[in-house]
């Protein structure tokens, strides 16, 4: 199903291209007409009136953000007669598509009665399909479709039962979701785009295209859309039919289906799950005939092939896009990037180049923007040109405070690999500064054939690994890869980075440098390095490998066995003792525990990693007995309504309580209680480990009882993982007996997502550093 502009465009000699000769260098800089581009310039609405402003900067680099509706050729003439250089931007929203929303753990509603007369927002709405479940074992009472009406579902049902309490589980079908539509919409966007460019004459200033899908929202197949497309489903229709050899057995089994009433792979391509990977129901909707089919969701296949059909449609439209704009205007594409997606993601990139965004001032355009953009780049080894594409103090539209703070962002994404910079026009204020930069960078013979390395660290590890500088010109970017935090003891951070394009063991002090033994056993394999690849001298001291570990980052390589520090071990030993004797002081049995401490530390040999976690494990276990600590894990919470129990290796347990709802609370809002016991009385410290986005701590409440009453700060002390933090909320004198908390999210919120990991009551000091808790704690 491919339009006729679009094959005329794929299919036309490459005579449409100007004259102009480019190339994109291993070092990620574009060199134009055999000579290097370096612009530093401004991204700005392409108005006549900003134009002419620009013009007065005596600057001749622009980025324009251009109106679909305005007159191209117009805007052209203008830049042309300013003798402007410019990379042009279609400045709407990419097509967004049609899709059911399977997202149980925030469509639904607690707490209902056997009797339901419910009206509930679905923006952008067709129709829901609901489901009502029993609270006991969710089985699925009744079910059904509600019409979307001025934004509105109105859910009415009413069941053959007497009391007790149910949740309804709703299923949105709507116009346009979060996801980018690769379908239909697509077909629409491209085909406008390209009709427009052949209508359109541009002159010798043009140097690329920036997005030319629109300004996209998710790129990616995040679990929860199932595309409404006629096209999608016979995409997955022929993607099943060739994953599972033309045998609907094999389908049938991959999905966990509990029937082999299906008969077609185009039936299967039209079934919906009603189930995500955290909430749901165990069946399978067809919505073309309203039957359901029942399946076991926790290890249906569904979602994976699901996933890589989006995937595929996402990376092989994009880049035939590409091709096609190339084809008529031989310029770079240049896609923005947001967030990991296939799109870039891959060693295939879509397009010539990739847009970093930096916004802000000092760290935080490199850690929470840039760095991604720069890791995707390193890790796939793209021949791309690396841009950074907008740079900004606020998205509120104010200028850079000073000079320094503007020079401080360019040279930090420069040292990131960007040849090129545009930052959002507020008016020309930094036009100086620009020109001042420019010269700087211009004086450095070697920077355009500079190429900063990456030394990769998963996000599960983000904080105390983090995107900065290392020594060696070694950026500490992240990656969404498979990996995650090790568990090494009080004066050691550690993760496991495991990827095509790095794999590798990375450790560090937290302290001071110092000479260390590695528990291992098969230590001769082990390779230790830098970050920039020199080796560190290591010698075998009574089998065990030994050299100075530092607070930089050692990594090591040519094994797949994660050392332990012997004096991690030791001090783990002595921490047993200590706890053992204040044990026997106070005459609390931890005799089980004991036990599985030792037998842990006896298997240390055989099994490092696992024999050490083991005995921290323990060791916490223990401290909680003997001294006066109380350590609450999130997901524990006796009662709430907030949705589900997200798994994540960031968090403590690998498991946090998490709310991300789309429906309004009741009056009561949405809430989470804990019960623990105290045996003595006690002044405490009380901290709170959760992901609050900062717009919602005002809103959130931590309840100690009925008379205190706490707020969030407003900055966490820690952070660690994906925007976990802890937070230091007061102290308080607790008394011996059982206490009740209660997390509470205001009803007048916003919005209505966040996530607890941990509650933490101490007497004594603590520094907290990701989602343990600390076994070394003393008085």
């Amino acid at each position: 199903m491919i339009s006729w502009l679009f094959a005329l465009t794929t299919f036309l000699p490459c005579n449409f291209a100007p004259a102009a000769s480019w190339n994109v260098t291993p070092n990620h800089a574009l060199l134009w007409e055999g000579k290097a581009y370096l612009p530093i310039g401004w991204r700005a609405n392409a108005s006549e009136q900003i134009l002419r402003a620009i013009e007065g900067t005596g600057i001749k680099d622009v980025l324009l953000e251009v109106p679909p509706e305005s007159n191209w050729n117009e805007i052209i003439e203008s830049c042309e007669a300013k003798s402007f250089r410019y990379l042009w931007l279609d400045n709407r929203k990419a097509p967004r598509a049609p899709a059911f929303l399977i997202r149980p753990e925030s469509y639904r509603i607690t707490g209902a009665g056997p009797q339901g007369d419910y009206r509930i927002p679905v923006p952008n709405g067709r129709s829901v399909f609901y489901i009502v479940v029993s609270n006991q074992g969710d089985v699925a009472e009744t079910h059904g479709w509600a019409d979307v009406v001025d934004g509105y579902a109105r859910i009415r049902y009413q069941l053959k039962v007497g009391g007790g309490e149910y949740t309804v589980l709703l299923y949105p079908r709507v116009e346009q979701s979060s996801l980018t539509d690769y379908w239909e919409k697509f077909d629409q966007r491209r085909d406008a785009f390209l009709a427009k460019l052949n209508q359109t004459k541009f002159g010798a200033g043009l140097r690329g295209f920036v997005n030319p899908l629109g300004q996209v929202e998710i790129w990616n197949a995040a679990e929860g859309y199932v595309p409404d497309s006629e096209i999608f489903r016979l995409q997955f229709e022929a993607y099943l039919k060739e994953r599972y050899q033309n045998d609907i057995y094999r389908l049938i089994r991959a999905w966990k289906l509990d029937t082999a009433e299906i008969e077609t792979f185009k039936q299967a391509a039209r079934f919906v799950a009603l189930f995500s990977s955290v909430r749901g129901v165990d069946k399978f909707l067809d919505p073309q005939t309203g039957s359901l089919f029942s399946c076991d969701p926790k290890t249906s296949g569904y979602w994976n092939d699901i996933k890589t059909v989006i995937d595929n449609a996402a990376r092989n439209r994009m880049k035939r896009f590409a091709e096609a704009i190339r084809r008529i205007h031989n310029v770079p594409i240049i896609i923005e990037w947001n967030g990991w997606a296939a799109v870039y993601d891959t060693r295939d990139l879509a397009g010539d180049g990739l847009g970093m965004r930096a916004i802000g001032i000092a760290l935080s355009p490199i850690e929470h923007y840039a760095g991604g953009a720069c890791s995707t780049t390193l890790a796939w080894n793209h021949r791309s040109w690396l841009v950074a594409t907008d740079l900004r103090v606020l998205e509120n539209g104010k200028p850079y405070p000073d000079e320094q703070s503007l020079r401080s962002v360019i040279l930090d994404t420069a040292e990131l690999g960007a040849k090129g910079w545009y930052v959002k026009w507020t008016g020309g204020y930094e036009a100086d500064w620009l020109k001042n930069i420019l010269q700087e960078i211009s004086r450095d013979e070697t920077f355009l054939t500079r190429l900063p390395r990456a030394l990769f660290y998963p996000e599960n590890a983000r904080h105390p690994a983090t995107t900065m500088r290392l020594p060696g010109n070694v950026w500490w970017l992240p990656t969404p890869e498979s990996g995650n935090r090790l568990e090494l003891g009080e004066n050691y951070e550690g993760y496991r980075h495991v990827a095509p394009f790095a794999t590798y063991t990375v450790i560090w002090r937290t302290d001071t440098a110092a000479k260390v033994r590695l528990v291992m056993r098969e230590p001769s394999k082990a390779k230790f390095s830098t970050p920039d690849g020199l080796p560190i001298e290591s010698k075998i001291v009574k089998g065990l490998p030994e050299l100075v570990i530092g607070t930089y980052p050692v990594v090591i390589t040519g094994t797949e066995e994660v050392p332990v520090p012997q004096d991690a071990i030791d001090g783990a030993l002595a921490e047993f003792q200590d706890l053992t004797n204040e044990a026997k002081r106070l005459g609390v049995d931890i005799s089980d525990l004991k036990f599985f401490f030792t037998d842990a530390h006896r298997r240390i040999q055989e099994n490092p990693p696992a024999a050490f976690e083991q005995m921290v494990a323990n060791l916490r276990a223990i401290a909680l007995r003997v001294r006066p600590l109380s350590w609450i894990e999130g997901e524990s919470a006796e009662e709430n309504n907030f949705g589900y129990v997200m798994t994540s290796a960031a968090c403590s347990n690998g498991k946090a309580l998490a709310l991300d709802s789309a429906i309004p609370p009741t009056t009561e809002g949405f809430y989470a209680t804990y019960r623990f016991n105290v045996p003595t009385e006690r002044d405490v410290e009380i901290w709170l480990a959760a992901r609050i986005p900062e717009d919602l701590r005002q809103f959130v409440s931590f309840e100690f009882g009925s008379e205190n009453v706490f707020g969030i700060p407003d900055t966490a002390q820690s952070l660690y993982g994906t925007d976990f933090g802890w937070y230091r909320l007061g102290k308080i004198t607790v008394r011996p007996g059982n206490h009740k908390i209660r997390i509470r999210l205001s009803p007048n919120a916003p919005s209505w997502k966040i996530a607890i990991d941990a509650i933490f009551l101490t007497p004594f000091s603590f520094k907290p550093s990701g989602p343990r808790m600390p076994f070394w704690l003393k008085g």
